[in-house]
This record gives C-alpha cells, structure tokens and sequence, in this order.
C-alpha cells in the first residue's frame, strides 16, 4: 500500500547511463521502497572535473542536471573536489556543503525539500546536506562500513556532528550498533538476490582437482587481488589446477595485472572488469569458491551474492564480515600467511556441500526484503 508520503534520499551514488553500476545497490533498496512512498527523489552529489580540461564539457553533457531513472527524479549536484577550493572553506567536508548548498538555492529546490529524508552514508552525506533539515525534519543515516573503518577516523568532529543530526541511525550489521549503540537499528542492505538465490548450487566433490575461484572487488591496496594470485602460484606448484576470475576495476588493475604475469599465472586468471549483475550471477553459479581477503570491510555486497549463489566462501576476519560468516556456512581467516594452508584444510572438509548450503539459508533469512522494509519504514513514522 502505497502512503500518503514522500521520501527524499540522499546519496554520493546512484546509477545513470553514463555509471549503470555505480550505487546499484542504493538503487535496488529505493526500487523497494516504491510501493511504500507516493514520491521519492534522489539528490545525489557529483564531483566535477576542472574546467580547465577537455573532458569537462563532454562531463555535463554526458550528466544532465537532473535525468528520470525507473520512474524516479536523480537531482545531481555538481561540485568541485579541488584543492584550493578545500582550503580556502577550511576542509573538503565543509567546502562540499558550501557548494551543495549553493546548488539547492541556485536551482530553487527546496520544493523537493521533503520531511523524511534518508541519509546513505552518515559521512559525508547527513554532514554535507545538514542544511535542508528543519524542526519537522525525520533524517535516518545509513552507516556502512567505510563511515567507520574509515571516515570516524579522519574526521571524527564531523562524524559526531552527523550522528547528532540523525533522528535514527541504520547499521548495516551488527558490528556497526555495538560501536555506536544509541539510537541505532540493525538492518540488513535491501537487495534484490533473486539472479543469485535462483539458480542451482555447484555440485561439490573432495576428489576434483580442478577448481573456479571468484572475487568480486575495486582494484585497490585494500582489496589485495594480489593475495590471490599468491594462492594461484602456490596452488599451481603442487599440481592443483586453478581457474581465478577478478571481476571490477580501479587504478590497481594495471599493476595486479603485471603482478599475474611476473608470478607467471596470468593464463589461469580471468580479468573481467566491471560487468552486469546478470554475468555475475553466472559466474559464481559456476565458481567452487569465493575468496574475499580485503583488509577493511564492512559487509560486502559481493561475499552477500556469494553466499547467495552457494560457493563455499572464505574471507578475512574484519569489520562486519563475521556478522555473516561463521563455522556452519564459510571460512575466516586473519593474517595473509594462513590463506594457503587454510585452503588446503578446506578441500579436505567433508562437509562442503552443507556448508554450501548453509551459506544461502543464512544470507536468505538475514537479508529478507520485507522485513528489513518494513523496520526501515518504521524509522520514519516513529
């Protein structure tokens, strides 16, 4: 049933044709909530290039101030993450709300300026756009996994300031409320599983001596894909046949691409480069395991549709990830040097294929759609 209610969400992300994968989870938790508010628009914040550059005016045609995305309004507020600019409001925080606020005023719109608004990211998002709330305003944050491994760290006045400006706080696990505990809720990331939860589970058997590993990932000095390609060395030396696929990109994969080569296991590596949830789907409905060995984390939408899809996953004991790990549906593990023999142990396990199904049981009932609505939704007539 369809409330008498609108819903302004506020977001560094959103998908558009020029990013389709960029936010596609934010989008997939606001397609959700379609049948709950009479309106929703996204204000969503996009940095620009220096105007200097050739590829400034190709920018804004290629990014309309606003665009209709499924029936939703996508305001882009345009700013400048440049240096001088930071200095001169004393911080890149304060000089994005100055610029966001010029936005909002310049372009008079503060018709969309709706009571309920939904923050994701409380860092910099509740921050930046702390200048549209007013006496009647219900703000929820949306606090992941980057806003405290990270962003509480390097500004942790601002971080305080943005929990202040909430009216509830939404963790998307439990590690997070057992950092901040005050008005905080544990709700799971509403997603649309469905392509992963569909389709059959890998048949799995402690004879085969032909594996397919995924990890799905930015490339970057946190999510260490060069970890994996030590497995993939190791592996090869003792006569074990390994199929790797890197799905994503980012200012690494150049680097971890040479690094495949110098370990000479680039032939059994797959770099695929940011595709569609459809080819993802397939791929780990094809893969034995998914390795994810990233240094910090919050709960990892990849290692989700993973466990979804049933491949039998192992990841690093960090952040959120053993909200949904443990011994009954995967593997966990903490230092660099425990990935290899730990491995070996697991192909020695009896007990894969229930453990494979375990992991999809758990991620089915945790990351139930309409209850996790419903708790969100609750937030804002509370």
């Amino acid at each position: 049933m369809v409330l008498n209610k609108k819903l302004l969400v506020l977001s560094p992300y959103y998908p558009s044709k020029a990013k389709p994968f960029e936010g596609v989870f934010i989008e997939q938790q606001i397609e959700e909530l379609k049948d709950v508010y009479e309106k929703i628009v996204v204000f969503k914040m996009l940095s620009l290039p220096s105007p200097l550059k050739r590829v400034f005016y190709k920018f804004l045609n290629n990014n309309k101030p606003t665009y209709i995305r499924n029936n939703i309004l996508v305001v882009n507020f345009f700013y400048f993450d440049n240096y001088l600019i930071n200095k001169l409001f004393n911080g890149r925080l304060n000089s994005l709300k100055f610029q966001l606020k010029l936005n909002y005023y310049l372009r008079g719109l503060n018709k969309y300026n709706y009571k309920n608004k939904l923050c994701q990211w409380i860092l910099p998002t509740t921050y930046v756009f702390s200048f549209l709330n007013y006496k009647d305003s219900n703000v929820v944050s949306v606090i992941r996994g980057m806003d405290i491994t990270i962003l509480r760290d390097q500004f942790s006045k601002q971080f305080d300031i943005a929990v202040g400006l909430s009216d509830s706080i939404v963790a998307n696990g439990n590690y997070i409320k057992e950092i901040l505990k005050n008005k905080t809720e544990t709700i799971y990331n509403i997603k649309d599983l469905s392509p992963f939860l569909n389709k059959d589970i890998k048949a799995f058997s402690s004879n085969q001596n032909s594996f397919i590993i995924t990890h799905i990932g930015r490339f970057d000095d946190n999510k260490r894909q060069d970890l994996l390609i030590d497995l993939i060395f190791e592996l090869k030396k003792i006569g074990v046949n390994i199929q790797l696929n890197l799905i994503g990109n980012g200012e690494f994969f150049d680097k971890v691409k040479e690094y495949a080569v110098k370990r000479k296991v680039a032939d059994a590596i797959n770099f695929t480069g940011n595709i569609g949830h459809a080819e993802i789907s397939k791929l780990l409905s094809l893969s034995d395991f998914y390795i994810h060995p990233s240094h910090r984390e919050g709960i990892p939408n990849a290692l989700v549709e993973s466990m979804a899809s049933g491949c039998i996953c192992i990841a690093r004991n960090v952040g959120g990830i053993p909200d949904i790990i443990n011994s009954d549906n995967g593997f966990l593990f903490n230092e660099d040097n425990e990935l290899f023999d730990l491995f070996l142990l697991i192909l020695k396990n009896n007990r894969l294929m229930e453990i494979k199904h375990n992991a999809r049981k758990h991620i089915s009932e945790i990351f139930d759609n309409n209850r996790n609505k419903q708790l969100l939704v609750r937030l804002f007539e509370a």
